[in-house]
């Protein structure tokens, strides 16, 4: 198909829909999969005009020679910085840095996600999904997730999640992500005429408000007691001389990011899990042999597999070209958009057959190139917090199989969904017994 498909290819036009754009907006937001498939369909680099106007980078030669490039040649997109802005609050967060600014937030960051900071979140993890298992029949399945990975990135970026303070910010910080989530909310937030009438736009800016002040008021106690290196994300930033608006900047943008893609692919594999036997039974075995949770190959290739059916990031974080550049067989003009799609890598019939089958076999079967399997991204922007959320997947999908029983309490499939920027399954519950 991919042959054909290069054979078809015009060298001197990339292919892009015909349809009005209004149109293609809405069938973006209504069903992002539907429609990077439709251009999928005409070529493996197509033109879409949303969420903007830009290319999607949809073949391994093509993101391997976007990952290639130096941080140097891209640039911030501006409506995606506004964004940013918007829902982080300012600016100073590593999402909308470009350049030696960004390799600098980079290189200040990775420390926090090695060593000493990783083993603290390992009791922490097995601490939290037992106590939200124990003496429970039945779990909405999404909300188990969404506790485990939020108590993580609240210990990972405060070194707590307990106490009024850090509850406060977690209820916050998941209230305002719960608006983005629904489409219907994120665009009154997103638009500047919407917003004057909007109740909802007035409860995100006091729910920022009381987020950012108890951060703030965090920072202040801990500057006026002295207090040092806690072996947490913002005893780095502190030390590190950041504004506190910056700051604030970075602990949201953490947390979005620890948040989200985690929890969902948690959700995901304890569906494949419950409704394939073949493959809750090898993991069963393997987690039953006695060996650490973190040196389980099926265990690896089960949560490999689940991150690339439904990456929850289906496109990455755009990259504006500051200069001519080629892609493929195509000149590109500076300011071009280009998008990496995750989604669309992990679904090429000739890199992963039967790709809509749930196989782990495969990552036990052959090793894929760092542009064929994508999804924590790649380059200099591959994503900061990649062994933090294969850790935490580890520990809680052996925490949860080696101590409790767990099946689909409605047999129905579940759909993958947007979920704000990324994708999510739908909502469904787990009968749950101790083993």
């Amino acid at each position: 198909m991919t042959t054909l498909l290069n054979s078809l290819r015009n060298p001197t036009e990339i292919p892009s829909s015909k349809a009005p754009y209004l149109l293609q907006l809405s069938s973006f937001i209504l069903d992002p999969i539907a429609y990077l498939e439709a251009g999928f369909a005409r070529s493996d680099v197509f033109w879409v005009y949303a969420p903007m106007r830009a290319i999607i980078a949809a073949s391994p030669e093509a993101v391997r020679q976007v990952f290639a490039e130096p941080e140097e040649t891209f640039g911030v997109v501006e409506n995606f910085a506004d964004s940013v802005r918007f829902i982080f609050g300012g600016d100073g967060s590593i999402a909308m840095a470009s350049g030696e600014e960004y390799l600098r937030q980079r290189q200040m960051l990775l420390p926090a996600f090695r060593g000493e900071r990783m083993k603290t979140c390992r009791e922490l993890v097995c601490q939290v999904t037992r106590s939200l298992l124990d003496g429970k029949r039945k779990i909405v399945t999404e909300e188990v997730a969404r506790e485990i990975t939020v108590a993580t990135i609240l210990s990972f970026t405060f070194g707590s999640f307990e106490g009024e303070r850090y509850q406060t910010i977690a209820r916050e910080f998941m209230f305002q992500l719960g608006l983005i989530e629904t489409p219907l909310k994120a665009i009154q937030l997103f638009n500047p005429f919407l917003q004057v009438f909007s109740g909802t736009y007035r409860k995100w800016l006091r729910s920022r408000e009381i987020f950012f002040e108890e951060v703030a008021a965090e920072i202040r106690e801990r500057r006026q007691a002295g207090v040092g290196d806690q072996g947490d994300i913002l005893s780095i930033l502190m030390q590190e001389s950041e504004t506190n608006q910056e700051i604030y900047c970075q602990v949201m943008t953490l947390l979005f990011a620890g948040r989200e893609p985690t929890s969902y692919t948690l959700t995901w594999i304890l569906y494949w899990v419950s409704t394939i036997p073949e493959v809750k039974d090898k993991l069963l075995a393997e987690i039953d042999s006695g060996e650490d949770f973190r040196s389980l190959p099926y265990l690896d290739a089960v949560i490999k597999e689940a991150l690339r059916i439904y990456p929850p990031p289906y496109i990455f974080g755009p990259r504006k070209t500051k200069f001519p550049f080629k892609l493929l067989d195509w000149e590109l003009e500076p300011n071009t958009v280009i998008y990496p799609s995750p989604y669309l890598i992990h679904h090429r019939e000739e890199i992963y057959p039967e790709p809509e089958k749930f196989r782990p076999e495969r990552f036990l079967e052959r090793h894929f190139t760092p542009y064929e399997y994508i999804p924590f991204g790649g380059g200099h922007r591959s994503c900061i917090g990649m062994a933090l959320a294969l850790f935490e997947l580890k520990l809680a999908i052996g925490t949860i199989l080696s101590e409790y029983n767990v099946e689909l309490a409605d047999k129905r499939p579940v759909r993958a969904i947007r979920r704000g920027a990324v994708l999510g399954p739908e909502k469904f519950e787990l009968l749950v017994e101790p083993r």
